[in-house]
């Protein structure tokens, strides 16, 4: 599984009111730098600065960086970084704990969750992230290659995993449709964000 494809994701907040600054911020970036560009007297071609141009900068700067900065405010939560932990399967009776590592990748508007766990990788195919007063939930469905030396076959599936913001971890719950013993398989996640946000 190579490659980090991004895909949207929705959210349970009203995103309006970010959009309508930013294009407020455009206008008056706009205007002010058509001003300055028009009293330059040694211009010989004069550069096209329009309203859509910086809205079109402004709105790529924010979604991929700005947005991180004001996230507690803005009201999306910053998921992104190295979570690791361990997964437990109703497989073996949720006795064993399998080594866990999701690796999340998240801007303003899009997101790619990959997951390592134990001889398997996974990735999201879509996702959305509920957020209130009370917590912040992570619902993602995913495909896993499979491994074929350990008989596991190719499968989807999908998580649902609780973000604690002071403890920095997610915890949560799966299930696939790859059936073992007729049965379809689940299990439950432990994880802790590595390091500081990035």
């Amino acid at each position: 599984m190579s490659g980090e494809f991004m895909h949207e994701y929705s959210i349970n907040k009203n995103r309006n009111r970010t959009l309508y600054f930013l294009v407020i911020f455009s206008v008056f970036i706009s205007s002010f730098l058509v001003k300055l560009i028009n009293h330059i007297p040694w211009q010989f071609v004069k550069i096209p600065i329009t309203t859509s141009l910086i809205f079109g900068i402004l709105f790529w700067l924010f979604d991929k960086f700005l947005w991180k900065w004001i996230s507690k405010y803005e009201g999306t939560p910053d998921l992104s970084g190295t979570w690791t932990g361990v997964l437990m399967s109703s497989y073996d009776h949720y006795e064993v704990k399998y080594p866990a590592n999701l690796v999340i990748t998240q801007h303003w508007t899009k997101i790619c969750i990959k997951g390592n766990f134990n001889t398997t990788l996974s990735k999201s195919s879509i996702a959305s992230i509920k957020t209130d007063e009370a917590n912040t939930q992570l619902f993602y469905a995913y495909s896993n290659d499979g491994d074929k030396g350990s008989g596991l076959d190719v499968h989807n599936g999908y998580t649902t995993l609780y973000y604690d913001s002071v403890a920095q971890t997610l915890k949560g719950e799966y299930f696939n449709n790859r059936s073992i013993g007729g049965r379809h398989n689940n299990g439950k996640l432990i994880l802790k964000r590595e390091g500081d946000l990035t």
